[in-house]
């Protein structure tokens, strides 16, 4: 009996390390979402779940490189808003133009990318620490910045990035699939991926083989911090506007697009390809839940659930849950 309960699990845990589940997981979902609205499969709804994955997608890009190395960062939301607010309170005043805030955003999002980075690598502090109080630093200085009210004013060319399309699709549909398309080759075909995984999957003897490991940990923080900002000038390019919850909760749902995908929280394990079906999952749970009229309140319940469950399912995976007394 132990020993057919044995093969169930060792088999159970073998298809979820496989990357084919979690395509198995996003069909099954689109198959459900479809059974239970007929607006699921139309056109315009499935525009539209594209289009609704693009924060979360880009933001969850810099979250797997960070999650590769074994790190995590709870900053994404804070440099989202901070970054935002300086770039559209200037540019909504004329202070400067389209290109030069756009400049600007990423090159803050870079700066908080930096702050990460030293704080972790230099000074050794733990991510979750470190990120956890720079996303309480720049989220506070946005709401001095702000003065908490809405930034308006944004003139219309400015809506060309999150709103423009080109070949019937958004330009930032096209912008996050191209950066996919280049983090899937960074990691997969060069040394520096290769550095990435190495780094996560056993950082001493990573040290030990001559990687330079501080350097690669900072620089996946530097890699997040400039996709955030990057989320933060889609998210103000789409809406006119900054408000200072803009970003809330978004390192979560990156953090959940990456483990859904297969990465491992330890590091040194997954990928990409694995992070947009990940990020394509929860948003169609989004969108399943708003064609069906779902509570607000309660799809943040859903969502949390989800968030649970994607971290179960890791743990499962890693062999940490249904583990033999004589294998801890």
């Amino acid at each position: 009996m132990e020993k057919k309960k044995s093969k169930i699990l060792s088999a159970v845990k073998a298809g979820m390390r496989s990357q084919g589940s979690v395509f198995v997981i996003l069909v099954i979902m689109c198959v459900l979402t479809s059974l239970f609205t007929d607006k699921f499969f139309t056109l315009s709804n499935l525009s539209n779940v594209l289009t609704q994955s693009v924060t979360c997608g880009i933001a969850a890009i810099g979250m797997t490189f960070v999650i590769l190395t074994g790190g995590i960062d709870l900053s994404v939301g804070g440099s989202i808003v901070f970054a935002a607010t300086i770039g559209t309170k200037l540019l909504s005043e004329g202070k400067m133009s389209v290109s030069g805030a756009v400049l600007l955003m990423l090159g803050l999002g870079i700066l908080v990318g930096c702050l990460n980075g030293l704080l972790i690598t230099v000074f050794k502090m733990p991510a979750f620490i470190a990120t956890l109080a720079t996303s309480k630093v720049t989220a506070g200085l946005a709401l001095y910045i702000s003065m908490g009210k809405t930034i308006i004013g944004l003139p219309m060319e400015y809506s060309t990035i999150g709103l423009g399309k080109v070949v019937g699709l958004p330009i930032c549909v096209w912008l996050m699939i191209l950066l996919y398309i280049a983090a899937f080759l960074i990691l997969k075909y060069t040394g520096y991926g290769r550095e990435v995984y190495a780094t996560g999957s056993n950082r001493k003897s990573a040290w030990l083989s001559g990687i330079n490991v501080q350097l690669i940990g900072f620089s996946v923080y530097v890699i997040q911090g400039f996709m955030s900002a990057l989320v933060g000038v889609i998210l103000t390019s789409k809406l006119l506007s900054c408000t200072s919850t803009i970003g809330n909760g978004m390192e979560v749902n990156a953090i959940a697009a990456v483990v859904i995908g297969g990465a491992s929280m330890s590091g040194g394990e997954g990928g990409v390809v694995g992070t947009i079906v990940g990020a394509l999952i929860l948003t169609i749970i989004s969108n399943a839940m708003n064609l069906m009229s779902v509570n607000a309140y309660l799809q943040q319940v859903v969502m949390g659930l989800i968030i649970i469950a994607a971290i179960l399912f890791d743990m499962i995976r890693k062999g940490y849950i249904f583990r033999r007394p004589d294998e801890e």
